[in-house]
């Protein structure tokens, strides 16, 4: 079983979305993994946004690193933009899924850069973002991570 910060964890900001995810990482992932839950990070004023939080941020030595948003309720695509729905009230919002969870990502990125100065400029690993929406796709998220994102070498 992947090794979890918190270690233990009950706090889910209300989202079944989100509990859904850890259960299925905590059953689906090897030891091999290191899984912090709602990663919290302050920016600068350079950033669009002076604080954030990703949902979730998977280490794994080999593979990389893969920053996690997770979307509850239905998702859709329309009109070239990410809609979510509120499966309680119906309504609808304009959402940016990836770009919350590039933000994540970059920061974690230069997080790793200012703490080890004598990264190689070719970089260290592989990293990812990715959107869990597990109430619209009704499958094992921790097999079905490569939704929707990017991969990059840092």
């Amino acid at each position: 079983m992947a090794r979890f910060f918190p270690t233990i964890d009950n706090n889910f900001h209300s989202s079944d979305g989100e509990q859904l995810v850890y259960e299925s990482l905590k059953n689906g992932l090897s030891d091999q993994y290191v899984v912090f839950h709602s990663f919290n990070w302050l920016g600068n004023e350079k950033q669009r946004r002076s604080e954030g939080e990703a949902d979730f941020v998977i280490l794994h030595p080999v593979l990389g690193i893969l920053s996690v948003e997770v979307k509850s309720g239905g998702i859709a695509y329309r009109e070239g933009n990410w809609i979510q729905i509120n499966r309680f009230s119906g309504t609808e919002k304009v959402i940016d899924p990836l770009g919350q969870a590039a933000e994540s990502q970059h920061h974690i990125i230069n997080l790793l850069r200012q703490r080890l100065p004598n990264l190689s400029p070719r970089g260290c690993c592989t990293y990812q973002q990715r959107v869990a929406a597990p109430f619209s796709l009704q499958k094992n998220v921790a097999k079905d991570l490569k939704i929707l994102g990017n991969r990059r070498k840092i």
